[in-house]
């Protein structure tokens, strides 16, 4: 068999609103996402792929620009050119406002939208079929992949936007409201490999014969995905499938946690300008106990260092350690006494209440026998 080359996308969410940013950051971010969408037609037409698989979320539906859709029309046509077909499923962020605005992209010559609640199957080059459905809030209690039944001879990939069962772990990969798919589901269906969106990270989940990857977002949407954004080629011959990781270039998302117990201001600042960069986008989530003096400093840091980077968010939380006793009083003399010892702490406080309470049971003796 000839090799067949396919390239696997999901969740690249273009025009999404991106509250994680400042105004003029989303700006140049949205650009960014449309950057990452032609950096994807350009390696689907110079790898030579036989069919570029988008598994859902390509566009954020209810933001989605006139601009950005015909940008989007205009790279599936450079990829008709090329001989390349594209597949796609609906994803959540069309599902109730884009399915009219990808049905319009799908009546290119070279698209095809999976739009059917059943599954059905689109031949982009011979023998190989593509399976897809549309997999929503309607079927999310059904076993769709349990009801796939693959006909005729050749390869088989599946195309879905789906949660997984880590089975291992007994929890799913994804929210909740979409089709699951099981690896026993999976490992019976016969497919040689299916493609899945959602989940916004890479993540292989093969079971049996069948080979299954989530490509992840090609790009950064807010701080929760870490690392380099992906693309994947997969590979199909007669030894089997073979799945590689395609770098798509982007800004740098970065969270760092700094503990800001017994530090000084001066020292987590210092920490801040060595990480200053630009070009960068940092999270610094601030943990620990920070003295009374230093309540507002969370806030200050993000205003003093926002310049310093594309974008900079600090997150609080810290808490408020308890004000030192008055030097020289009697709480002070108890708290030297103790020092850092927990576990001798934990039973000062225990006499101490057990006195308070024997002293105010004295108390109230007292008052009944003057009365």
């Amino acid at each position: 068999m000839k090799p067949i080359y396919v390239l696997h996308i999901s969740d690249l969410h273009l025009d999404h609103p991106l509250p994680a940013y400042g105004l003029e950051a989303r700006r140049e971010r949205r650009a960014e996402l449309i950057r990452a969408f032609d950096f994807i037609v350009d390696k689907a037409v110079s790898f030579g792929v036989d069919v570029l698989l988008v598994a859902g979320d390509l566009i954020c539906a209810r933001c989605v620009s006139d601009s950005t859709l015909a940008h989007v029309a205009a790279g599936f046509a450079r990829l008709g050119d090329a001989g390349v077909p594209v597949v796609c499923v609906p994803g959540e962020a069309e599902e109730y406002a884009g399915m009219a605005a990808l049905l319009e992209l799908a009546a290119a010559p070279n698209v095809h939208l999976f739009a059917g609640d059943e599954w059905s199957a689109v031949e982009p080059i011979p023998g190989v079929s593509v399976w897809g459905v549309r997999t929503t809030g309607r079927n999310a209690d059904i076993a769709v992949l349990g009801n796939l039944r693959l006909e005729g001879p050749g390869v088989h990939i599946g195309l879905m936007h789906a949660t997984t069962e880590d089975e291992a772990l007994g929890r799913s990969i994804g929210r909740r409201g979409l089709a699951t798919v099981t690896s026993a589901q999976l490992a019976a269906s016969g497919l040689t490999y299916l493609a899945l969106g959602h989940y916004h990270s890479v993540l292989n989940c093969s079971a049996g014969t069948s080979t299954c990857w989530y490509p992840g977002s090609p790009a950064h949407h807010d701080f929760s995905t870490r690392g380099e954004r992906h693309v994947l080629k997969v590979t199909i011959e007669d030894s089997g499938v073979e799945v590689s990781r395609t770098v798509v270039p982007g800004r740098s998302h970065r969270v760092i946690v700094i503990d800001v117990t017994g530090k000084t201001a001066d020292s987590i600042r210092h920490r801040l300008a060595g990480l200053a960069n630009g070009e960068h986008c940092l999270m610094v989530q601030l943990e620990g106990e920070l003295s009374p003096a230093l309540s507002g400093l969370p806030l200050r840091l993000e205003r003093e260092f926002a310049s310093s980077f594309f974008h900079l968010s600090v997150v609080d939380n810290t808490r408020i350690a308890a004000a030192a006793p008055p030097r020289g009083s009697v709480e002070s003399a108890v708290a030297r006494r103790i020092g850092t010892d927990s576990g001798l702490r934990t039973k000062a406080l225990a006499i101490a209440f057990s006195a308070l309470e024997e002293v105010k049971s004295t108390d109230r003796r007292e008052d009944r026998s003057v009365g």
